[in-house]
């Protein structure tokens, strides 16, 4: 799968990074969603809420029309409870997480393309 994982952590980004190479995915990270458009043959977007210094997560998918990422191509992770409040559609990781969930949500998301 081509994953696209946006996170302002530098130590998260190389974890992630890491974990879905070594597990068969090409990877591309962004530590902010300024300047990341949508489109390409991109499989699978990873979306931090909070960034540091940046727009959020839910800010970027309104700017980018969040219909335009499906709920099936998106996790949307946070450390507190912002996701949920937007009341979205997707999957949903709280960090800190096992990195078998991510692993178990990738293969759901295979399995349903």
């Amino acid at each position: 799968m081509n994953i696209i994982v946006v996170d302002d952590e530098p130590m998260l980004i190389k974890i992630f990074k890491s974990y879905l190479k070594i597990n068969g995915h090409d990877v591309a990270t962004f530590q902010k969603y300024e300047g990341l458009n949508i489109g390409g043959n991109v499989d699978l977007y990873m979306l931090d809420h909070d960034i540091k210094g940046g727009i959020t997560g839910y800010e970027w998918l309104k700017q980018v029309g969040e219909e335009n990422i499906p709920p099936n191509k998106r996790i949307m992770m946070s450390g507190a409870n912002s996701w949920f409040e937007h009341n979205l559609k997707g999957y949903y990781l709280m960090k800190p997480f096992d990195m078998s969930t991510l692993n178990n949500i990738i293969k759901k998301i295979e399995y349903d393309k």
